[in-house]
C-alpha cells in the first residue's frame, strides 16, 4: 500500500479529495453555517495543497541539497616508463572552460576519456563542468564535487514523491590538478605531433650516449629533475614541429 501511495503522489490525492469536498459542501449542504465552515475549510485545504505542490516543483520543497566530494589520484596517459606525465585535454566548444580529459584511473590501466558529454541526457550534461589547473604539486589528482537533491525525511517523500526525484543532480564540478613542473597538458593535435616527433628525440639521444647515460642516472636518482628536463626538450620539439 505504501509503495502504491508513493507512486501515486499523496499530495495529488489530497488535491482530488479536497476538490470533491469543496464542490460537495458548497453545492449539497443545506445548512448555511455548516456549508460555510466545511466549504471554507475544504477550499483552504485545496488551495494550500496546490500551493505546496507548486512550491515543490519550483523550489524543491521537502528536499535538501546533499554535497559529496570524491578526490583520487590519476595517472599519466603517456608512456608509464617516463618520469614525466601527460594528460590530453580537449575543450568542449569555444571558451566554455569545459574539457574532455584523457588519463589513467589506475596504474597499468589503459588511458580513457573522461567527462564526455552525454547527448542523451542533456538536462544533466548542462549541469556539469570539468576543468584543470596546473599547480605546485607532485601528484595529479581529480576532485569531483557533486550536489544532489535528497528528501529531508520520509514524510516529504511520501507526500511529494512521484519517482526519480531523489538524487536528482543539481550540479557537478570537476577539477583536475596537474603538477605544473612534471606533467604536460596536450591538445589531441599536440599529442599526435609528439607521437610523430618522439623518434627524432630518441635518435638524437642515441647519437649522444653520454647524455643518455646522464639522463638515465638522473631518472633513477632525481626523477623530478629528469622530468623537467625532458619536458623542456619535448616542448622545444613540439614548437619546431608546428
Amino acid at each position: 500500500l505504501l509503495k502504491r501511495r508513493e507512486r501515486f503522489n499523496m499530495i495529488v490525492l489530497i488535491i482530488i479529495l479536497a476538490t470533491v469536498l469543496t464542490f460537495a459542501t458548497w453545492m449539497y449542504l443545506s445548512k448555511p453555517l455548516l456549508r460555510y465552515v466545511l466549504g471554507t475549510l475544504s477550499l483552504f485545504v485545496l488551495g494550500s495543497s496546490i500551493y505546496l505542490l507548486t512550491d515543490h516543483f519550483v523550489n524543491h520543497r521537502g528536499m535538501e541539497v546533499k554535497t559529496t566530494v570524491l578526490t583520487k589520484q590519476i595517472y599519466s596517459s603517456g608512456d608509464t616508463s617516463q618520469p614525466f606525465g601527460i594528460m590530453i585535454a580537449k575543450e568542449i566548444g569555444t571558451k566554455s572552460g569545459r574539457y574532455v580529459m584523457i588519463y589513467r584511473d589506475k596504474e597499468g590501466a589503459d588511458p580513457t576519456a573522461h567527462f564526455v558529454p552525454n547527448k542523451k541526457k542533456m538536462t544533466e550534461t548542462v549541469k556539469k563542468s570539468s576543468s584543470y589547473k596546473l599547480v605546485d604539486t607532485d601528484k595529479a589528482s581529480v576532485s569531483i564535487k557533486t550536489k544532489r537533491y535528497v528528501w529531508k525525511n520520509h514524510f516529504y517523500e511520501l507526500l511529494f514523491n512521484v519517482g526519480g526525484e531523489n538524487n536528482e543532480l543539481v550540479s557537478q564540478e570537476v577539477n583536475v590538478l596537474v603538477p605544473k613542473e612534471t606533467w604536460m597538458v596536450l591538445s589531441p593535435k599536440e599529442a599526435k605531433s609528439l607521437k610523430l616527433a618522439l623518434p627524432k628525440l630518441k635518435e638524437a639521444s642515441a647519437k649522444n650516449p653520454e647524455t643518455a647515460k646522464m639522463m638515465a642516472n638522473l631518472i633513477r636518482n632525481n626523477p623530478k629533475e629528469a622530468a623537467k628536463l625532458q619536458i623542456k626538450a619535448i616542448q622545444a620539439l613540439l614548437k619546431e614541429s608546428k
